[in-house]
């Protein structure tokens, strides 16, 4: 009975030890947990400080001010949560790696770091065959961790993939190494807008080449349903060709376009439009037309068009104040270009430029009425207005603007008048020539008859010698008419007809002999002419050879 009672305690000793172990796991359960709650706070209380303390860098793909700071900590919330609270993903394994020189990323081997941005950081590599080189952008090595950053930067790659243009900066690739995500872009070599803004423009046709360039490629990006959101002068650089090309097309655009579920906005609160800074739902292609306009504004001016030295102030400001005018800081600006400036900037979307096409097309317009060729050496001068260039030179070449029109309406008028003119002074040259000639052959026909006459009268004698003589003289007489024929066939039908009709009304008054001698002639035309052109053999047979014995003198 006593041995039972042992037993008993003895499983009672064990029972005991068994909840003793217990509730020593559970302690230690409780403070390891405590501890990883301990560093994740700490861990994201180091991420903002870093973020904060971080230097913006100036130089390619950039994006600082991209992400406002309540936004940067909305995405590190929601990073977390999605690695923490999903039972359905684990977390990836990422190797955070601060310095990736070295590192071979494809074909490609990292050689230095080109810029770093809030986020990301860009770096120079050169491929291994080809001897090529590229720009290839990752996460922050405090950023890697986040599955919503590493998605951003995917789809930032698969959506400026669809973008080929000559301004924009062309994706290559897209490639995971270690659990890191790289974007592969093309290598710029060249100067960021803002750095050329500071150190100034040639002129303001530097500017306008550089600003229809920029629109080109945001009107190209707009036609893919893509919009940038976050136009810059450090979004933009300018490459050894002088060309502006467009660059950080995605993460800006990506993390706004899921704004409206999540609540994570980016933008740059200097260049932003009001819809944006409003968080409105209906922001499209219209934010980039007012960003583009801010860009050309501080472009002409070297300053933006609001009074305010941090980004709370420009938020109110776009809510609450007009821009100051172009004109009251550049007085003087071409007012076409100023007005094209303040309706890019306008607050609300609908009285703004539809899109970019439509900016684009009016600064083309203006420089068409703002420049004027040089006819020599092909430069651009600027002018006042381009219809009044007299006295006006090339300021490359010094020769003359104004080129010399041909008035071609005036000519038109003045050569119809000269064809008129000499019209009538042609007809009345030809009908007085052929009155002449009509007279002429009138005068011959006449002769003729009388030699042939005479030489029938000697026939009757007879007196061959006269016959001869007269025959001769008569022969002549035909041949002169047969050569003023000729020179009436060169006249037109028309005018040569109506001379005849009118020597004939002419001299049926006054020298009827003569009519009727023309008449005659005139008799003789069919057989002379045929189809318009003398017959010279058979025209000389009828004059010649006609019976003459009914002659009347």
């Amino acid at each position: 009975m006593r041995q039972k009672t042992v037993l008993l305690s003895d499983e009672e000793n064990n029972f005991s030890e068994k909840q003793e172990n217990n509730l020593e796991s559970d302690i230690k359960k409780t403070k390891i947990e405590s501890q990883k709650q301990t560093d994740l706070v700490g861990k994201k209380n180091q991420l903002k400080n870093n973020m904060s303390d971080h230097k913006k860098t100036v130089h390619y793909n950039r994006e600082p001010e991209s992400i406002t700071d309540d936004s940067r900590q909305t995405i590190i919330e929601k990073s977390q949560n999605d690695e923490i609270n999903s039972s359905s993903r684990k977390p990836e394994l990422i190797q955070n790696r601060s310095n990736l020189i070295g590192l071979s990323i494809g074909n490609f081997k990292i050689e230095e770091e080109i810029a770093s941005g809030g986020m990301g950081t860009v770096y120079k590599a050169k491929h291994q065959t080809l001897e090529s080189y590229a720009a290839i952008k990752s996460l922050k090595s405090e950023f890697s961790n986040y599955a919503t950053l590493r998605d951003a930067l995917e789809a930032e790659a698969k959506n400026q993939a669809k973008i080929k243009h000559p301004n924009t900066i062309q994706i290559n690739d897209f490639e995971e190494v270690d659990g890191n995500f790289y974007l592969i872009m093309e290598y710029v070599d060249g100067i960021d807008m803002e750095n050329k803004i500071q150190s100034g423009f040639k002129d303001e046709l530097e500017i306008l080449i550089y600003m229809k360039q920029i629109l080109a490629g945001l009107n190209y990006a707009h036609s893919k349903r893509i919009v940038h959101r976050d136009i810059k002068p450090s979004n933009i650089i300018i490459d050894s060709h002088n060309r502006a090309r467009i660059m950080d097309f995605g993460i800006a655009m990506i993390v706004g376009s899921e704004s409206h579920e999540s609540g994570i906005y980016a933008y740059t609160p200097e260049y932003a439009s009001p819809e944006q800074i409003a968080l409105s739902d209906n922001i499209d292609h219209r934010c980039d037309v007012y960003s583009s306009g801010i860009l050309l504004y501080e472009m002409l001016t070297k300053r933006l068009p609001f009074n305010c030295s941090d980004p709370e102030c420009f938020k109110k400001a776009k809510s609450e104040q007009p821009p100051i005018t172009i004109q009251s800081i550049v007085s003087n600006i071409h007012p076409t270009l100023a007005n094209i400036v303040m309706k890019a900037i306008e607050r609300y979307p609908d009285k703004r430029y539809s899109n970019c096409g439509e900016f684009l097309h009016d600064l083309e317009s203006y420089e068409e009425q703002a420049y004027v060729k040089c006819p020599k050496c092909k430069s651009l001068n600027k002018v006042q207005d381009s219809s009044q260039l007299k006295g006006l030179k090339c300021q490359s070449c010094g020769n003359k603007l104004a080129s010399y029109k041909m008035p071609w309406k005036w000519l038109t008028v003045f050569f119809m008048l000269g064809l008129l003119f000499s019209g009538f002074f042609v007809s009345n040259h030809w009908m007085k020539v052929s009155y002449y000639k009509a007279d002429i052959l009138s005068q011959s026909m006449l002769e003729r008859d009388r030699l042939k006459w005479k030489a029938y009268m000697a026939g009757k004698i007879p007196d061959p010698e006269l016959v001869e003589s007269f025959t001769n003289q008569a022969q002549h007489i035909v041949q002169k008419m047969i050569n003023t024929m000729e020179e009436i066939n060169n006249i037109p039908n028309y005018f040569v007809n109506k001379s005849i009709n009118r020597y004939i009304d002419d001299k049926n008054i006054s020298e009827p002999k003569l009519a009727k001698s023309m008449e005659k002639v005139k008799s003789f035309f069919p057989v002379c002419f045929v189809n318009g052109d003398l017959i010279v053999a058979s025209c000389k047979d009828a004059l010649f050879n006609a019976d003459y014995s009914n002659i009347n003198q």
